[in-house]
């Protein structure tokens, strides 16, 4: 079943990254040309705001440092790595097991359904991976001088690669509870439109707490 499910994700993937499928999409759906305009511009409006992230890291980093608890700083990033991923993961729980187009097509292969769950899981984890690394490279590189070696490069990596699998797990549990009791039909575009619109409006609050 793992070879299945693996062999599954990565399908997944290589669909999900085609760059002619996405034209095609959003030639034929306006829609979706609108929602990649929105993600253009949420990803520019975090562009500045990383890079306040990265001086708030050094920052906090050198007054640990002070205090002789500059460990802490794996703490306190690591674990708003696993809330990011737990809040954004809701929403792309959401998006992937009920708003998801290629699950209609897969239901109707000789698949297990074990392994359509697992595939979409590992795809979703890839992707957290998106959110999760840019915010852990900041604290490895400050934290690089002090505590540079092999064992701690591989140690570091390791944790970073499986802190998204844990809180995703928790928020596709949460979202497969609630969508039992939740009757979707009709109302996906209006979720997928209200999550993008979410998901904008904590960019942009965030941007304004951190530059305020």
């Amino acid at each position: 079943m793992m070879k299945e499910t693996l062999q599954i994700a990565k399908i997944l993937l290589v669909a999900h990254l085609g760059l002619s499928g996405t034209i095609d999409q959003v030639k034929a759906d306006k829609k979706k040309a609108l929602m990649g305009l929105l993600f253009l511009f949420a990803f520019a409006s975090l562009i500045p705001l990383y890079i306040l992230y990265n001086n708030f890291i050094e920052l906090v980093y050198e007054q640990l440092r002070m205090l002789s608890q500059q460990t802490g700083i794996f703490t306190m990033v690591f674990s708003a790595a696993a809330i990011v991923v737990l809040v954004f993961g809701v929403v792309y729980a959401m998006s992937t097991f009920y708003f998801s187009k290629d699950i209609d097509k897969l239901m109707f292969l000789p698949i297990r359904e074990e392994s359509i769950i697992g595939a979409k899981f590992i795809h979703m984890i890839l992707y957290e991976y998106i959110f999760v690394i840019p915010m852990l490279v900041p604290v490895f590189m400050v934290t690089w001088n002090d505590y540079a070696g092999p064992l701690f490069f591989i140690l570091f990596w390791v944790f970073a690669l499986i802190t998204p699998i844990v809180p995703l797990a928790i928020g596709t549990i949460v979202v497969m509870a609630i969508m039992k009791f939740v009757n979707i039909e009709g109302k996906r575009d209006l979720i997928q439109s209200v999550s993008l619109f979410v998901f904008l409006f904590a960019v942009i609050g965030l941007q304004a707490f951190v530059t305020s």
